[in-house]
């Protein structure tokens, strides 16, 4: 279950950018900065993440931290090879042969499917809500 581990990079990533918005806000007092509402990542499919897994253990991780009641959103980026053969990136049905869909050729040119990033974590901060690191997760589709 190497979701736990993921869980627990995944809160200190988001510590560490939470602690870097409240020194960075000018004229705001550290505890002005409000609490994290939402995480939001991208997980590859060779990654072999088990969203439910990995939920449950940022879950218990946060539980009693100022984390808690943080909400984790996983979104899921297919695995996609380009084939030289089609000279096209195709996306594979699933993770277990690196084969072209289109003509079968084994590909080992990984175009995506490796991802595991924090892409944003959002600040309820009062009637405006901050995105600290990269975009707004509600435009994104969440698995």
């Amino acid at each position: 279950m190497h979701e736990l581990s993921i869980a627990r990079s995944i809160v200190d990533i988001v510590s560490q950018a939470v602690a870097s918005e409240r020194t960075m806000s000018q004229g705001t007092a550290p505890s002005d900065v409000g609490c994290v509402r939402r995480v939001c990542v991208y997980a590859g499919a060779l990654m072999a993440i088990d969203p439910s897994a990995l939920r449950f253990s940022f879950q218990a991780i946060v539980e009693g931290t100022s984390l808690e009641g943080c909400v984790l959103e996983i979104r899921a980026l297919p695995l996609t090879i380009y084939c030289a053969r089609c000279r096209d990136v195709q996306t594979l049905p699933d993770v277990q042969a690196l084969k072209c869909p289109q003509c079968g050729d084994p590909s080992n040119d990984v175009r995506s499917g490796r991802e595991l990033e924090v892409f944003s974590i959002e600040i309820d901060d009062g009637p405006e809500q901050q995105a600290v690191v990269g975009e707004d997760c509600s435009a994104s589709t969440v698995k």
